[in-house]
């Protein structure tokens, strides 16, 4: 089986990104500004919006979340160029609203782990599907127990928040002054968890505060075309048959002592002269150790 080194060019360019900031600061607002939205709102407070009548699936459980997902996957509606999540926080709690009952019992260990394993199972199927994804989450302060600085952090609980951020190609902080102008930042500092993958928006000093202009720009700045395959390498071939790989398997062990010619051909001797596989598969033990190098 041979593999392929190509070099990379994007056939299509899907952003998913992430905005962050505590209540009132504009997430929403922002969010309605992407390229076709559809929201999938666990909070229900698209008042700041409600004048644009934006399209909405309003999630109120874990099978809700589910049986959108299991939509948007099989269905690909092609109305909607960008998925909003509003917002991640608030999907956790979805989940420790099942688990608790409302919060009429104490969260066990075991229901700490399987927050983590839903809440992550439900975002990796979300953020791979091929629209442009905006996920709006709160933010907390929190104290790094090494330095004590403080620091903003995204409000999610235990393992979940170091799963999630690797997640994203940005990471955007919305925040506002005194006189009321919004910010996002989207440069690394050690104050946020504000990340960006994108060389074309770090690039840009003043971003506008509009998610399909950022789109826009991330877009005329790439080239888009088929990755082109600049060498192919040939493989080892798959086995046959279990016996096939069971005689690889011994096969390998000899090969990692002595890979020379001289021991290679001893195996290859060996081989034909077994008596617990077919000749084709003593062909592809013989080919098999010809490859390896």
């Amino acid at each position: 089986m041979a593999i392929q080194i190509k070099k990379y060019k994007p056939e299509q360019q899907y952003i998913k990104a992430m905005i962050a900031w505590d209540t009132g600061a504009g997430k929403t607002t922002f969010a309605s500004t992407a390229c076709k939205p559809l929201f999938l709102c666990t909070e229900n407070w698209l008042l700041s919006i409600a004048d644009k009548q934006p399209d909405m699936i309003e999630i109120n459980s874990v099978q809700d979340l589910r049986e959108a997902y299991k939509f948007l996957e099989t269905e690909h509606p092609t109305e909607y160029d960008t998925i909003v999540v509003d917002s991640l926080s608030e999907m956790a709690n979805t989940i420790k609203n099942k688990l608790t009952n409302y919060w009429q019992i104490s969260m066990t260990m075991r229901d700490w782990w399987t927050l983590w394993d839903t809440l992550m199972w439900i975002f990796s199927k979300i953020i791979h599907l091929p629209y442009h994804i905006l996920f709006l989450t709160h933010t907390q302060e929190e104290v790094d127990e090494e330095t004590w600085k403080k620091y903003i952090n995204i409000a999610l609980s235990w393992r979940s928040k170091n799963e999630v951020l690797r997640a994203f190609d940005v990471i955007w902080y919305i925040s506002v002054d005194e006189n009321g102008n919004r910010f996002i930042n989207v440069k690394e500092n050690s104050y946020s968890k504000a990340k960006c993958r994108s060389q074309a928006l770090r690039s840009v000093d003043a971003l506008p505060l509009n998610f399909c202009e950022r789109v826009d720009i991330v877009n005329k700045w790439t080239e888009f075309w088929k990755s082109e395959v600049i060498k192919e390498i040939k493989g080892l071939p798959e086995a046959p048959t279990d016996a096939a790989k069971e005689m690889r398997d011994k096969v390998e062990k000899k090969l990692l002592e002595d890979k020379s010619e001289t021991g290679k051909s001893k195996l290859k001797e060996w081989a034909m002269w077994s008596q617990k596989i077919w000749p084709e598969e003593k062909q592809w033990i013989c080919q098999m150790i010809d490859l390896y190098d």
